[in-house]
């Protein structure tokens, strides 16, 4: 729908704060950090690298989108353990990516 696209396309501007089209690992990062969430420096890359599927160390818009549509079916089935965590009452309950940038 017309929403998602716009929810995605802000996201998409909140790691892309330079706004070159492009996200870099450095504007990844500092976005998924700002989320509050824990994560390590190879998690970050492992998620980076797997976003990136043309391999040019950037993802672009359509990378991005594909994603989140990625994230958004783990989390339709249940396959992000910090997410069962977090609906348990157990985790930290932070806001996901299409509200506050990225996970």
């Amino acid at each position: 729908s017309r929403q998602d696209i716009e929810r995605v396309a802000d996201a998409f501007g909140k790691f892309d704060p330079e706004r070159t089209g492009v996200i870099t690992l450095s504007d990844f990062m500092v976005q998924l950090r700002a989320t509050g969430r824990e994560y390590t420096d190879a998690r970050l890359r492992a998620m980076f690298e797997a976003a990136d599927l043309t391999g040019t160390s950037e993802v672009d818009f359509n990378e991005f989108v594909l994603m989140q549509l990625s994230m958004q079916r783990k989390r339709a089935k249940g396959a992000d353990p910090q997410r069962r965590k977090d609906r348990q009452g157990g985790g930290a309950g932070v806001p996901d990516t299409e509200r506050a940038g990225p996970e």
